[in-house]
């Protein structure tokens, strides 16, 4: 869903941004996608995926005046990250050699 779904609606979108002669598209991302968090690589993959894109788009489409940046939003304290968190804290950072 990430990256699909935020590929589909940029593809989709940008022309009519184009015609328009600029504008700005915000995507969002999540601050797992900066720090990384234990036990959720899937989604901290899916969410870097997205900032990749955005900055890709922005890329290509700065040529247009189109701005394109991406929103990374902390954690909500929910059933499920009060669930996720005992086994958070069980992490321990791999040691690599000197």
């Amino acid at each position: 869903m990430n990256i699909t779904g935020t590929w589909n609606t940029v593809r989709a979108t940008a022309p009519h941004l184009i015609r328009g002669g600029g504008g700005s598209i915000a995507l969002t991302s999540s601050v797992a996608d900066l720090v990384g968090l234990p036990f959720l690589t899937p989604y901290v993959a899916g969410k870097h995926a997205v900032t990749g894109l955005a900055r890709t788009f922005a890329a290509e489409l700065a040529q247009h005046h189109i701005r394109v940046n991406s929103l990374h939003p902390t954690g909500v304290e929910t059933r499920w990250a009060r669930w996720a968190a005992p086994s958070a804290r069980r992490w321990r950072p791999i040691r690599g050699r000197g």
